[in-house]
């Protein structure tokens, strides 16, 4: 705690005229802080030479890449790092100009994966003209989709496959015949429904409700859940049970 100080005016007062109580007040001045003399230390240093700081009332970072806590004896390097797959030996020595070695991705995560690739490599590109097709057969989707009438010409081995279909107000359940020549993803879109899954769909939804959660996004902000639930909810109130406990 800093020691009050007396104005001159006021000690001058006090020697000359001591004769009343209300002349011994005085108004404590706090005295000027002292500015800190101490030194930034760098915290950060580029690749290029350069330095930063900060101000030194300000909490230190923890140690990164490129930071004072660096080992002792690392030059910084005149150029930049390049960054390579290091071993086991390299992170023991926590060297923070090398970077760790990038985990493998898990069982669900190359499941996701060898799906996309084929949704983009093998059933895009086949839906592309049934597509266009359907669009010119419902005048832009104003009509129901028609199923095209072709018979099998691979004369392979034919199954039968069931599928739940998603409309705006009903549940509808279908059944396709699959074989070589004539895949499900093929045979729902020529039908106006768009497959869940590249290979063995059980569910499909009408492209018309895509079309309306497309536009419905571009308004608000995209909420996948959020219109998945609603239209789960909407169903049920209908009498139209979907099984599972996230079945959109």
């Amino acid at each position: 705690m800093s020691r009050p100080q007396i104005r001159k005016e006021q000690r001058k007062q006090l020697i000359t005229s001591p004769t009343k109580e209300a002349d011994y007040s005085f108004v404590p001045v706090p005295s000027p802080k002292r500015q800190s003399t101490r030194k930034a230390l760098p915290i950060v240093f580029a690749a290029n030479g350069h330095k930063f700081t900060q101000h030194s009332r300000l909490p230190l970072p923890l140690g990164q890449i490129g930071l004072r806590d660096r080992p002792r004896g690392l030059t910084v390097p005149t150029h930049a790092p390049t960054f390579k797959p290091t071993h086991s030996a390299d992170i023991e020595n926590e060297n923070p100009f090398i970077l760790p070695p990038q985990s493998l991705p898990s069982r669900h995560q190359l499941k996701k994966i060898n799906q996309m690739n084929t949704w983009t490599t093998e059933v895009i590109p086949k839906l592309v003209h049934p597509y266009l097709r359907l669009l010119r057969e419902t005048q832009n989707l104003q009509q129901e989709g028609v199923p095209a009438i072709t018979e099998c010409v691979c004369l392979g081995s034919v199954h039968s496959l069931s599928v739940l279909v998603v409309h705006f107000d009903y549940l509808e359940q279908i059944s396709l015949s699959i074989c070589a020549c004539r895949s499900a993803a093929v045979q729902l879109v020529e039908q106006g429904f768009f497959p869940c899954a590249p290979l063995q769909p059980s569910l499909a939804v009408d492209i018309r409700l895509l079309d309306f959660a497309t536009r419905l996004f571009l308004k608000i902000s995209p909420n996948n859940t959020a219109i998945s639930n609603t239209l789960t909810e909407f169903l049920e109130a209908r009498g139209y049970q979907m099984k599972g406990e996230d079945p959109l």
